[in-house]
């Protein structure tokens, strides 16, 4: 029997000696593994088509990443989100004042206020304790256990809300929503959930083309973000909502629309990148819809930052200041990080399940 290792999932399987020079399907993720000619076993799928180009045809679309590079990667994007957290809980806001603006740390400066409860203490500290708990997990701790702390840890936050929402604020809260029901706040929160879910699955399938698991959170999350987009919520559909803000023609509105586009393109994305297309596209067209994601994340955000305040008591709408705007700034690349803990932790911990379990 000779011994082959898939160069996507490094899983290795014995074959027939009569398979040499022809390509077969791994038996643990699906991908096509081509079987050399020679004696030995092929530990590269690169390798053993160099020596036989009329089996380049099930690469045309390049080979995938070795396993130390996709190691450096995996590492390299949660050093950049340990970072992130860290620098986003030390970043000041503007507050205009008499005098002049003058810089707040609003997270340091609420921890020592007494009047703040202790859980809202820990959720202006967590951010802080967040960003250094991936940057320990990142050198000290191996995947899969890796990515399910970092996913458990990105859930510490929605414990901590418990406590300092009473049942009055959540009516205020459902009250000041688009529909002033809670049917709309459950919608999104379940929209929240979709795109996290889309979020991980392209992640996954950029180094695991072929995993059906990722395929289907990817598919529940594109069709759950697909449907909140045209079931009425406020009795609108959003997507109406968005084109008529367009009257305003402000940056919020416009990044809004486009973060909305993106968001559709992005779902429709995951649906037809099938598991049984070839590994290399697969993987091209996962990372494609994770760009396309990450660009709806950055015009949503700016969509928030620019989003013009409630009306006071008289009806007038307040302008928009630098302190506003660079509050809303801190706030959201802060606590958005902190949600993309999610989506990263169980990317991380199904990549490394399945790089641990074929090994």
């Amino acid at each position: 029997m000779l011994e082959i290792t898939c160069l996507y999932c490094h899983g290795s399987q014995q074959i027939s000696p009569d398979r040499r020079g022809t390509i077969v399907a791994c038996e643990h993720c699906g991908a096509d593994v081509a079987v050399p000619r020679a004696e030995g076993r092929a530990n590269s799928a690169a390798a053993t088509l160099d020596n036989h180009p009329a089996e380049t045809d099930a690469y045309s679309d390049g080979p995938p990443v070795d396993a130390v590079t996709e190691t450096r990667m995996r590492g390299r994007f949660l050093l950049l989100l340990g970072v992130l957290l860290i620098v986003g809980f030390l970043l000041p806001s503007c507050e205009a004042g008499k005098g002049g603006s003058r810089l707040m740390f609003l997270s340091i400066e609420g921890v020592f206020e007494k009047r703040v409860p202790i859980a809202a203490k820990l959720l202006l500290l967590f951010p802080l304790v967040a960003g250094a708990f991936v940057l320990a997990a990142r050198f000290l701790v191996r995947p899969p256990l890796r990515g399910w702390l970092i996913l458990a840890t990105g859930c510490v936050p929605f414990l901590l809300l418990i406590p300092l929402i009473s049942p009055k604020e959540l009516r205020q809260v459902v009250a000041s929503g688009p529909g002033g029901s809670m049917f709309d706040v459950v919608m999104l929160f379940i929209a929240m959930i979709a795109f996290l879910a889309l979020c991980a699955a392209t992640r996954i399938r950029f180094y695991r083309p072929g995993l059906h698991v990722a395929y289907l959170i990817g598919l529940v999350g594109a069709v759950v973000t697909l449907l909140s987009q045209v079931i009425p919520q406020g009795g609108r559909i959003p997507v109406h909502r968005l084109i008529e803000r367009l009257s305003n023609r402000t940056v919020g509105s416009l990044s809004g629309l486009l973060a909305t586009g993106g968001l559709i393109a992005a779902s429709i994305l995951c649906i037809r990148n099938k598991p049984t297309r070839a590994p290399a596209a697969a993987a091209s067209h996962a990372k494609l819809a994770f760009l396309i994601l990450l660009c709806a994340i950055v015009l949503s955000g700016m969509s928030e930052v620019f989003r013009p305040p409630p009306p006071d008591k008289w009806g007038r709408v307040p302008a928009i200041d630098g302190a506003m705007l660079s509050f809303r700034f801190k706030v959201l690349l802060t606590y958005g990080l902190v949600l993309a803990m999610l989506p990263i932790g169980l990317a991380d911990a199904i990549v490394g399940r399945s790089t641990h379990d074929n090994r």
